[in-house]
């Protein structure tokens, strides 16, 4: 499904052990059933996991997301 990006925000810190935190927080609003207006729901890039840098969106753009498994929204490849 297509989503618009509404917000972002890199988060680059440590933690209380002293473990790197750098990842992106995206929000992304999509049309819901049942849903007036646009339904948000915050997706964490951590590339460490990823494999990957984070994507470079700018608020306002229209991506490409999917639901994994979990019912959490993802990124999917653009075809």
């Amino acid at each position: 499904m297509k989503g618009t990006v509404l917000g972002i925000r890199k988060l680059d810190f440590k933690d209380k052990d002293e473990n790197k935190i750098d990842m992106t927080q995206y929000w992304i609003g999509f049309n819901a059933k049942g849903t007036e207006g646009m339904q948000a729901e915050k997706i964490s890039f951590d590339p460490k996991y990823e494999k990957m840098p984070a994507p470079d969106f700018a608020v306002g753009e229209v991506v490409q997301v999917e639901r994994n498994t979990k019912g959490k929204l993802i990124f999917s490849e653009e075809e």
